[in-house]
């Protein structure tokens, strides 16, 4: 009896959980150091959701391909502690966004898989999500 009520709780937790989430609102992030939004992509933003989770959204890329660092994060979009999320960059290559404590965004190519140029080309911020704290 114990297992069944363990599992029903479960259920109403998740069931409640999903069914009280309210749409996100995103702001638009400050791009940096040569940044922009890439065409026909969301407009690079950002949010937080109920369970004080960072959700990122758009797609940027770079001419001017000197420095990796996207933007610098709003205090309340901030990590605790430094996160690193796969991306996709330009043509489905892999790379990974590093947000720090500070609020930076900078972008890593994979080593020996993609190029800075690969980063600078197209980097997706979509479903890139994480605690804040």
């Amino acid at each position: 009896m114990k297992l069944y009520a363990t599992l029903v709780s479960v259920v109403l937790f998740v069931t409640m959980t999903a069914a009280s989430a309210e749409p996100l609102t995103f702001t638009k992030l400050t791009l940096s150091n040569g940044w922009i939004a890439y065409p026909n992509t969301w407009v690079p933003s950002a949010a937080v959701d109920g369970n004080d989770f960072v959700h990122l959204r758009g797609g940027v890329s770079s001419s001017s391909a000197n420095n990796r660092t996207i933007t610098t994060l709003p205090m309340k979009y901030r990590p605790k502690k430094d996160v690193y999320i796969p991306v996709s960059l330009i043509n489905g290559k892999p790379g990974r966004i590093a947000i720090s404590v500070t609020g930076d965004v900078r972008v890593q190519p994979a080593s020996g898989i993609s190029t800075d140029g690969d980063a600078y080309g197209f980097t997706s911020l979509d479903n890139v999500s994480y605690p804040r704290h």
